[in-house]
């Protein structure tokens, strides 16, 4: 009745009057909630006739079980109708779609979901109701889908623009509906099919219109940026702070990924001035420890020159630390020394210890920040600036305080400012030879890791602890780990420290004799960065390993050189942190110079001091080997040939060992880290001092040197 007009009602009251002492049963439906004279028919009715009013209801428990059972069958009628009638509050034609979805095939039943998740036919069965319903009953849905819990019919009333009235009114009706329970959406299904049955501009309108009203309320933030995320984001001022602040609530754990996400549309929808600086240092921030790439995209953006002065307060360590990580250990030097007075000293201690975990070769006094006063370091707690300049290798074994590094280790709680230190404590346990100890503190360490959901925390002491397991005499252990800190995060996010996994796993893989496999990493071309980095030598130390094992003892050689120049070149030449000498060794024997291997390997066992029981066994297997050699190899170089061998520096020594074997100049700079122009150079004075006019006499004068280039023979001048 409530589609008919007046001369359509006059119509058929005029019919009734007529059809007097005719048995005709006549049925008029008008929908709840009509207006008084839309039922005005009923009062004009005969007197004498029978009129009887029904109030049509939702299905009761009973009857939603009874239509579940003739539409699936009596054990998923029963089964289902529990949930199903909480869902719907009875409603049929929500059930029918229920039961439309839930039709099993073949009589199974089984596989019916009592969660009915959202899907075409339910939803389309919530917007014919609600269009059924009118408009001010949709509306009214829309709003409720939108405000969730906080929804009252005063903010609702002021969100879509009506009096409160009007809003009980259409409360009601969706009660009667089975929509709605005490004045909230019976289920998420229903209130997901409101919000994606409606128009995309009504979708957006009144997410970001309650976010705006909340805002203006005072209400929590996390209530707010829920509405601002459902509308697409906002470049008002009051959207990017709540944002920004809600974001803040999230920093680890295993809601972090909202930090992120909110962070994203702050920053996505284009805010202005300071505010676009304060979102993009937060999200540098909270992409430091899932995405340490992008946060080093982030960050270098923000710390070019014509942007430091826009940073917000404090910026600075955090920017260097992520381009610490990314390589650019000058760039991160300037910022920290661009930093205003006043930021936390916290803050810088934090990032000179990044410094000396990355980079123990780099003079920390060339970016001391702010001035701090004498003492303050030391006055610190253990593990922050009692260490703050300790260097992840040890410069000595005079250095190493295994027994401090243990205690630290024991008492510390995993978070961003403890991670360095964290790992540097654990090498001074693996320099001082306390192997088992190390591996149990790294095993505590990553259950804390993994508590906290932190993928770069939990990738960094993986790593470690692959190491640690490769000390062990475990390579299978130590390649599985290695792949999963490799894993954990992206290679890019590696950024410098890529090549601690990445030595690990060739190491791994080269020790179960399965070198073949280990090819595409050690032929992997790194930045040059890298080898500035505390994780260089390693790489170094692995590869030489590799050509070891593949035949290729004079590429070994100069990695293993590289290697040990840049552990002296830190002060950090300490043999358990690294058997570069052993390679050295083992290499010279491969070449049949055993002299020059037992000379080493002899240097090498006297500093090992017994802590070492593995490296040690090497050393007496190789130097039996290199005695056995010498017996039966005599020397078959010439005093004339080692005096020309002695006017060559080393650099240039190694220009004509991997010029002889064939190697083009773009191939010798890759492999020594240094420029073609510079290859070029060295060949030139080489041919120079031998008196030779090109690269094929230089390789017959290699094999007049009995097919060799005495790389550490005799005091080459520099």
């Amino acid at each position: 009745m409530q589609h008919a007009d007046t001369a359509s009602l006059d119509i058929l009251m005029s019919l009734l009057q007529g059809w007097e002492g005719a048995r005709i049963l006549t049925v008029l439906a008008c929908r709840t909630g009509e207006p008084a004279e839309k039922l005005a028919l009923y009062r004009t009715l005969p007197s004498h006739r029978e009129v009887t009013q029904v109030r049509l209801s939702m299905l009761s428990a009973y009857g939603t079980r009874d239509l579940l059972t003739r539409a699936l069958g009596p054990v998923a009628g029963a089964r289902l109708a529990p949930a199903w009638h909480a869902m719907t509050g009875g409603n049929p034609l929500l059930l029918g779609a229920l039961a439309q979805y839930g039709t099993p095939s073949g009589g199974e039943t089984a596989g019916v979901r009592e969660d009915a998740p959202g899907h075409e036919a339910f939803g389309h069965a919530v917007m014919r109701c609600l269009w059924r319903a009118g408009t001010a009953v949709l509306h009214t849905a829309q709003a409720l889908a939108t405000l969730g819990e906080v929804a009252t019919p005063v903010l609702l009333a002021r969100l879509l623009g009506t009096s409160p009235q009007s809003v009980r009114r259409a409360l009601a009706e969706l009660t009667s509906m089975g929509f709605t329970d005490g004045g909230r959406l019976r289920s998420p299904g229903i209130g997901e099919s409101i919000r994606t049955g409606v128009p995309s501009t009504a979708r957006s309108h009144f997410p970001l219109r309650a976010a705006r009203l909340l805002y203006h309320d005072g209400a929590d933030v996390e209530t707010i940026a829920p509405l601002i995320e459902a509308a697409g984001g906002s470049s008002e001022d009051w959207a990017v702070r709540a944002l920004l602040e809600a974001a803040q609530r999230h920093t680890k754990g295993p809601r972090s990924e909202l930090r992120i996400r909110y962070l994203r549309l702050a920053h996505r929808t284009g805010a202005d001035g300071p505010q676009a600086e304060r979102v993009t240092v937060a999200l540098a921030e909270a992409l430091w420890q899932t995405d340490p790439a992008l946060a080093f995209r982030y960050a270098a953006q923000l710390s070019a020159p014509d942007r430091r002065g826009s940073l917000p307060g404090g910026a600075e360590p955090l920017l260097a630390k992520c381009l610490l990580w990314g390589g650019e250990v000058d760039e991160a030097a300037a910022l920290l020394s661009s930093a205003p007075p006043d930021t936390a000293p916290d803050a810088f201690n934090q990032v000179r210890v990044w410094f000396s975990y990355l980079y123990p070769g780099f003079d920390t006094s060339a970016a001391v920040g702010p001035y701090r006063p004498r003492g303050r370091a030391a006055r610190e707690p253990a593990g922050r600036g009692a260490h703050a300049m300790a260097a992840p290798f040890p410069p000595g074994a005079a250095h190493c305080h295994p027994g401090g590094a243990a205690e630290r280790l024991r008492g510390v709680r995993l978070t961003e400012g403890s991670l360095p230190h964290v790992a540097i404590a654990l090498a001074e346990l693996l320099a001082a030879g306390h192997t088992r100890e190390a591996a149990w503190s790294a095993d505590r360490l990553l259950e804390q890791a993994a508590e906290n959901r932190v993928p770069l925390w939990t990738a960094i002491l993986t790593a470690c602890r692959a190491e640690i397991a490769l000390r062990l005499d475990d390579p299978a252990e130590a390649e599985r780990l290695a792949l999963l800190a490799l894993d954990e995060i992206s290679e890019a996010g590696w950024g410098v420290a890529l090549a601690g996994p990445l030595s690990t796993l060739i190491t791994a893989l080269v020790e179960q004799g399965r070198a073949e496999e280990a090819a595409p990493l050690a032929d992997r071309v790194l930045p040059p960065h890298t080898f500035r980095g505390s994780a260089g030598p390693g790489f170094l130390a692995a590869r030489g390993r590799y050509n070891l094992a593949v035949g290729e003892p004079r590429r070994a050689l100069l990695d293993f050189e590289r290697c040990g120049e840049l552990l002296r070149t830190w002060s950090v030449d300490l043999p358990l942190l690294s058997d570069w000498r052993v390679g050295v060794g083992e290499a010279q024997l491969r070449l049949d110079r055993p002299h020059d291997a037992r000379r080493i390997l002899k240097a090498q066992l006297r500093e090992s001091d017994g802590r070492c029981p593995r490296i040690e066994g090497q050393i007496r297997h190789l130097l039996a080997e290199a005695a056995a050699v010498a017996g039966r190899v005599p020397p078959q170089r010439t005093a004339g040939e080692q005096e020309s061998a002695s006017r060559l520096s080393k650099a240039e020594l190694r220009v004509v060992a991997l010029a002889s074997s064939g190697r083009s100049n773009r191939e010798i700079a890759g492999d020594l880290f240094i420029t073609v122009s510079t290859v070029e150079q060295h060949l030139t004075r080489v041919y120079r001092k031998l008196g030779i006019s090109g690269r094929a006499e230089l390789v017959e004068y290699a094999r007049a040197w009995n097919s060799e280039v005495p790389l550490l023979g005799g005091a080459p001048q520099d």
